[in-house]
């Protein structure tokens, strides 16, 4: 199984769901051909009502870098400086695939490119990866980091997946900082 996905954001963020569950949401709450995040940013009771019902996990603001995106126990974080952990977040997987991707995913929602992501991973941008998941409910704590061991990114995101029965609630509005210190540039 992929357990890490290597992500470079060229937007100040990262969105992580199942393509899936994603487009079920989608197809129920908007008009075809809708702009998914302008609605989501013009209605944010619908934005909120993706989180919760664990369609799209939204983190920002994440500065533009390559991050490494893991199942907690894929990447070795001995070493590695833990900043922050958030947890209670809600996600609903049914295809057995995550995507990590930046803000352009919802901004630009391609439904057959994301519905069919593995089969056209050729196509794909260095903004966009995935992890492979059982299906099911997760209460996901994610934990950020600096000092990734190589092969990886330096700073990354370790996702801690409890399968749950129900989804974890989450406040209205609710904000999480998900910046990292990066790096200072080698001289």
């Amino acid at each position: 199984m992929k357990h890490i996905a290597i992500v470079r954001l060229f937007q100040p963020g990262i969105v992580l769901f199942d393509p899936c569950v994603l487009h079920a949401f989608v197809q129920a709450h908007l008009a075809p051909g809708e702009a998914l995040l302008s609605r989501f940013v013009d209605d944010p009771a619908l934005g909120d009502a993706a989180v919760r019902a664990g369609a799209v996990l939204p983190m920002y603001p994440i500065e533009d870098d390559d991050y490494t995106v893991f199942v907690e126990g894929n990447v070795p974080t001995s070493g590695a400086t833990r900043h922050f952990s958030h947890p209670g977040l809600p996600l609903q997987v049914d295809s057995g695939v995550l995507i990590a991707a930046d803000l352009h995913a919802v901004m630009e929602w391609d439904a057959d490119f994301f519905l069919h992501y593995r089969q056209r991973l050729q196509e794909r941008l260095l903004n966009s990866d995935y992890v492979e998941v059982a299906a099911g409910r997760y209460e996901v704590r994610i934990h950020g980091y600096t000092g990734l061991p190589q092969p990886h990114p330096p700073q990354g995101y370790g996702l801690e997946l409890r399968a749950t029965a129900q989804l974890p609630e989450t406040q209205a509005g609710e904000d999480f900082d998900f910046a990292l210190p990066l790096a200072a540039p080698a001289a």
